[in-house]
């Protein structure tokens, strides 16, 4: 969702500046329904509600995700960019993400204006390694959140108790 009780209205704000600042050839895309208004800006691209497939395949194309949440008890969006292989970039102002991002080694995570620039810059300048990071997050997926991992975890506690 794209509201600002997602840290999207700072996003906007942190983008647009890493854009006056750096002046790269990025682009911000949001997918979703927006419950706010959207800058008007050239390089922020809201697509609005998208199959699953096509949100996929938007994610499979990026650099990286974002996820500028402050309050999140499970990040769906940060789970599919790594089963992807896609580094993330979260608000380390959320312990859940920011413990997800430390655990796996798939993502890194930014507190203020500034961290968000060198961590966005960094992913951007650094390709392999931004790579290999995503691929971390990929990892952490398949051992902790993949069919045969929930199962496991299932069938481990239920023998405990029977």
């Amino acid at each position: 969702r794209i509201e600002p009780g997602k840290g999207v209205n700072e996003l906007f704000d942190y983008f647009i500046s890493y854009k006056n600042l750096a002046g790269r050839d990025i682009q911000l895309v949001l997918a979703g329904k927006s419950q706010m208004e959207i800058p008007k800006h050239p390089d922020i691209r809201h697509l609005g509600f998208v199959s699953d497939e096509d949100k996929f395949n938007v994610i499979a194309g990026a650099e990286l995700l974002v996820n500028p949440s402050w309050f999140e008890s499970f990040s769906i969006a940060i789970m599919e960019a790594w089963s992807l292989g896609i580094p993330v970039l979260v608000n380390g102002l959320c312990d859940v993400m920011a413990g997800q991002c430390a655990r796996s080694n798939g993502g890194l995570w930014y507190e203020n204006h500034e961290e968000f620039h060198l961590c966005l810059d960094w992913l951007l300048n650094n390709n392999v390694l931004a790579r290999k990071i995503g691929l971390q997050g990929k990892d952490y997926v398949i051992k902790n959140y993949s069919w045969e991992a929930v199962e496991q975890r299932y069938i481990s506690f239920l023998d405990r108790f029977i």
